[in-house]
């Protein structure tokens, strides 16, 4: 049994009983591990797996005008997956890249929506999650809007601190709009 998955979901989700849990567990069969630059799915594929992070990061990136956007990012003891294709089952607009080597441990849609029908309390974290993700695009969209890289800097470590101890300053600069050295000199203040 994964240990690490088991004690993540359990503090996530506290109403899953110990036997929800063993069985939710027990779904998550898809075992992945990526090299650093690795795709842990390319763009225009659907995807419907969630992925538990063991170890490493990834960044989810959509590419515009040979231009690499980073939207999102994912890191140990997180969950990542495609949304929209996920609940669309259509071919994503997006890919997932270990910034790190990265391990992960992944449960089917199918498996997923098993689950959701199950346990009420893995039902409304979902719903809980899915609120989260309206907001946090939401205030993504607000970041990209700010005119001001230390607005932009200021706000997402008022949101996610915990970023800056898993992924690369470059990364977090592409993700926020600037170049490295802006964020550096901005870190320094």
């Amino acid at each position: 049994m994964n240990t690490l998955l088991q004690n993540h979901l359990k503090s996530q989700i506290p109403g899953l009983s110990d036997g929800e849990l063993d069985r939710f567990v027990r779904m998550w069969t898809i075992s992945k591990t990526i090299k650093r630059n690795e795709l842990l799915y390319k763009a225009g594929t659907s995807e419907n797996n969630i992925y538990f992070i063991e170890e490493g990061a990834v960044k989810i990136c959509h590419e515009s005008d040979e231009e690499e956007i980073i939207v999102e990012f994912g890191y140990k003891n997180s969950c990542v997956f495609n949304l929209p294709s996920f609940i669309t089952d259509s071919p994503s607009e997006f890919y997932i890249q270990a910034i790190k080597a990265t391990r992960l441990v992944g449960i089917s849609k199918s498996n997923f929506l098993k689950m959701l029908v199950e346990s009420p309390s893995l039902s409304a974290h979902w719903q809980n999650n899915l609120e989260k993700q309206l907001l946090n695009f939401a205030q993504r969209e607000i970041d990209l809007l700010s005119k001001s890289p230390a607005n932009r800097l200021r706000r997402l470590y008022d949101r996610k601190p915990e970023i800056f101890q898993h992924i690369p300053n470059k990364h977090i600069a592409l993700y926020l709009g600037m170049k490295p050295e802006t964020l550096s000199r901005l870190r320094k203040r």
